[in-house]
């Protein structure tokens, strides 16, 4: 069972929007989360069609 934050960035896995950028915008009961899309679309997705994305980690620069 996939678990993912609010807020959490996240790759679509299966479907029309395969391989694009999302943000988890909200939890639903089951693991069923709705993303905002990178294209502005907000869909419905199980937890099977989402993986993380991989950032970086931020640091600062030297002064």
């Amino acid at each position: 069972m996939s678990q993912f934050s609010i807020g959490e960035h996240v790759i679509i896995r299966y479907g029309r929007q395969q391989g694009q950028k999302a943000t988890v915008i909200s939890s639903q009961l089951a693991n069923v989360f709705k993303v905002k899309v990178e294209d502005g679309s907000v869909l419905f997705f199980s937890g099977k069609g989402l993986e993380k994305e991989e950032r970086p980690p931020i640091v600062a620069a030297k002064r």
